[in-house]
C-alpha cells in the first residue's frame, strides 16, 4: 500500500483491544464470506507501536493476496430468502377493482436492477407472453442488467484502498 494511503487509512480492519494482561491489536478482514483475522499482543511485539506495525503490515499483505468479490458475481448470488432460484427475479400478483367494480388479476415476472444500478425494474406480463415466456424475458432482462455491473462488492471498504486493490 502506498504511503500516502498508509496514514489515510492507518486503522482500517484493525482495532485496539486492552483488558487486564491483554493489551493489543486484532486485524481482522473478511473476504468471500471467510474471515481472516490475527492478533497482535503488546507481549509478543515488545511494545504497543511495534505491535501497530505488524498488524498493519500484516492487514496489507492480506488485502494484496486475497481478492475481493467481483461486483457481478455478487448481484447473481442467490439470497435465503429467494423463492424463484433465480436472483433479481420475481412473480408479481396484483389484484385490484377497475372503475366498475370488478376485480381483475394482474400477474407477470420482474426483474429487478442490482443495488447501484441505475435502471427501473422490468416487467413482463403473463397474460401476454405465457408464464415461461414471462419468466425467460425476465431473466434475460435481468442478465442485462447484471452486465451493468462493474468493479468490486466493498461495501464498507474505504475508497482509497479499493482503487489500489487487484481485481
Amino acid at each position: 500500500m502506498p504511503q500516502e494511503l498508509a496514514s489515510v487509512n492507518a486503522m482500517y480492519c484493525i482495532t485496539y483491544q486492552a483488558t487486564p494482561g491483554k493489551e493489543g491489536y486484532e486485524a481482522r478482514l473478511r473476504r468471500r464470506g471467510k474471515t481472516h483475522k490475527r492478533w497482535f499482543g503488546k507481549r509478543g511485539y515488545g511494545s504497543i507501536e511495534d505491535a501497530l506495525r505488524a498488524a498493519q503490515q500484516w492487514r496489507d499483505e492480506m488485502i494484496a493476496s486475497l481478492a475481493m468479490l467481483p461486483k457481478r458475481e455478487y448481484v447473481s448470488k442467490l439470497r435465503k430468502n429467494n423463492t424463484t432460484g433465480k436472483a433479481g427475479i420475481r412473480r408479481h400478483k396484483r389484484i385490484y377493482t377497475n372503475k366498475s367494480g370488478q376485480q381483475r388479476c394482474y400477474i407477470s415476472w420482474v426483474a429487478d436492477p442490482p443495488w447501484g444500478i441505475k435502471a427501473s425494474s422490468r416487467s413482463f406480463a403473463v397474460s401476454k407472453y405465457g408464464e415461461e415466456g414471462a419468466l425467460e424475458r425476465a431473466i434475460e432482462a435481468r442478465l442485462e442488467l447484471e452486465a451493468m455491473c462493474h468493479g468490486v462488492h466493498a461495501p464498507n471498504v474505504p475508497k482509497t484502498i479499493v482503487n489500489t486493490i487487484p481485481q
